[in-house]
């Protein structure tokens, strides 16, 4: 065993050395994210072939649109803290998590508010449905993301073990909490209230356990708040951008519709997951290295990120009609419009320099090529949309991702060096 992982380790320093990477650190944080993204896509996979086949495209799409619109408030509940904290917590500064809960609780009840002001629109014109699933959100909106903050400590730390355990374990419980209610209902409000409070009680004891188990330092960080509101204000149009999708369909196309393209789009966003464990590897990394260093191994994460993708989205295509055949049988209308999806995930390429930018707190930058490619999407689906339907809303979001890297390596280009230089 000793022989064995000694011609282990020299293969990985020499294979380091050759693509400008840590090697070891890929090998050994890669397996725990890629354990818990497997496990992850696992209970997404069964929840989504659960909806597929237990539900009515109706009852789907109408689910799916009372999430979008939760998505779209929870905007206000300061997520881009969550990404401070990791900088934060690589930086040593562990101590100031109770204050982001408070903070992010705080504004929360902002986001509640706009649901009650969505449930009372819909209780005015006659949807009872509708006004109690908004009056559900408003409830646990404040809460739900604000205790998934012991995910960002695991990554911050670079514990990839303890990041998989903590965010797998949660997710398979309340996916199997969802999978069998869809047994006893076919009431999009009764699920959404299931998923909400499921969800917000998973993730609060999954915090309380993990800050007992793993106690913090008391080294507080003054500018995470400040840096996590950037972050969150900086992404406010990508984040309606990422929901704004759904509304078109479910608004001027139909809830059935709307079940159709989620389904299409559910396994490339799946498989988007797991590459963007990527992401997280780096994130740590790049906030501790110079740009000097950094530079110097750009340009092979390209050329093997590109190769990566390349057969990544050849297997997909190949693999989707029988994949869906499958495990969607009523969704045959998903097939080709997942397989042109599918093309988007090309841009995984380009993840290092938009990593690069976050860890180096490159906030003008980060602020205008997230508002460039977020107006961008936003516009090209409106136009897209109204004038092919579903199919414009999918070219329109495989454009947007293959044209997205250009903007962020641009910025990268333009910034890289500057720390050398000062």
């Amino acid at each position: 065993m000793a022989n064995i992982k000694a011609k282990i380790n020299k293969f990985l320093t020499w294979s380091g050395e050759y693509a400008h990477t840590d090697m070891r650190y890929i090998v050994k944080g890669g397996f725990w994210l890629t354990f818990g993204r497997i496990a992850a896509m696992g209970t997404t996979f069964l929840l989504s072939v659960a909806f597929a086949n237990l539900v009515s495209p109706e009852t789907y799409g109408t689910y799916k649109y009372i999430l979008s619109i939760y998505g779209l408030l929870a905007i206000i509940t300061l997520p881009g803290i969550s990404i401070a904290l990791v900088q934060s917590v690589a930086g040593g500064y562990e101590g100031s998590i109770t204050k982001i809960i408070k903070t992010k609780i705080k504004w929360g009840i902002a986001g509640s508010l706009g649901s009650l002001v969505v449930a009372g629109y819909y209780l005015w014109n006659g949807n009872s449905d509708f006004a109690i699933a908004f009056f559900i959100v408003s409830a646990f909106l404040p809460f739900i993301d604000t205790f998934d903050l012991y995910g960002s400590v695991f990554s911050g730390k670079q514990d990839f073990k303890n990041f998989a355990a903590y965010t797998t374990v949660p997710s398979i419980i309340v996916s199997g909490m969802l999978i069998g209610t869809l047994f006893f209902t076919n009431k999009a409000y009764l699920i959404a209230l299931v998923y909400f409070a499921a969800w917000t009680l998973a993730r609060f004891i999954t915090l309380k356990v993990a800050l007992l188990k793993f106690p913090l330092n008391k080294n507080e960080d003054p500018g995470v708040i400040s840096y996590g509101k950037n972050l969150t204000w900086m992404n406010i149009i990508n984040h309606v951008a990422g929901y704004v999708d759904k509304l078109f369909v479910f608004l001027f196309v139909g809830p059935a519709e709307l079940a159709i393209y989620s389904i299409a789009i559910a396994p490339p966003e799946q498989v988007k997951n797991l590459l963007s464990q990527i992401n997280d590897l780096m994130f740590p990394r790049l906030a501790e290295r110079s740009d000097e260093e950094i530079k110097a191994g750009m340009k092979n994460k390209y050329i093997k990120l590109f190769i990566l993708g390349v057969i990544v989205v050849g297997g997909y295509i190949l693999l989707a009609p029988y994949f869906f055949s499958m495990f969607f049988p009523k969704y045959g209308q998903s097939v080709l419009l997942s397989q042109i999806f599918s093309i988007s995930m090309l841009n995984v390429a380009a993840i290092a320099p938009g990593v690069y930018l976050m860890a180096k707190k490159k906030t003008k930058e980060l602020y205008y090529s997230n508002a460039i490619i977020s107006v961008f999407q936003i516009i090209s689906m409106g136009i897209l949309t109204y004038l092919l339907g579903l199919w414009g809303l999918v070219i329109a979001r495989v454009i947007t991702r293959l044209f997205s890297p250009l903007i962020t390596i641009y910025y990268y280009n333009k910034t890289v060096g500057q720390e050398t230089a000062s």
